[in-house]
């Protein structure tokens, strides 16, 4: 299941059928709706992905990877950065 709490005019859906946007300033509204499923997390920046994580694995969601965009750290490039958590 990919979790992409970035807002909601930075998400873009590719198609993707297990994913959902709820970004980070939703979360505590509405993480019920997350299945309890194995989760990968995309975030814009570090401290947005580290909040994000703290909150869903305090609610019990098993986070097993993320994508951070590039964006925080050059503007010229564009792409993710892609981490595996265990």
């Amino acid at each position: 299941m990919i979790i992409d709490i970035r807002d909601y005019r930075d998400a873009k859906n590719k198609g993707y059928k297990q994913y959902m946007n709820i970004p980070y300033a939703y979360l505590k509204r509405n993480y019920r709706e997350i299945p309890p499923v194995s989760i990968h997390v995309i975030a814009t920046d570090q401290l947005e992905l580290n909040l994000g994580l703290r909150y869903l694995r305090a609610k019990g969601f098993e986070v097993a990877s993320y994508s951070l965009t590039k964006r925080q750290w050059n503007q010229k490039q564009k792409g993710e950065i892609c981490c595996g958590i265990r």
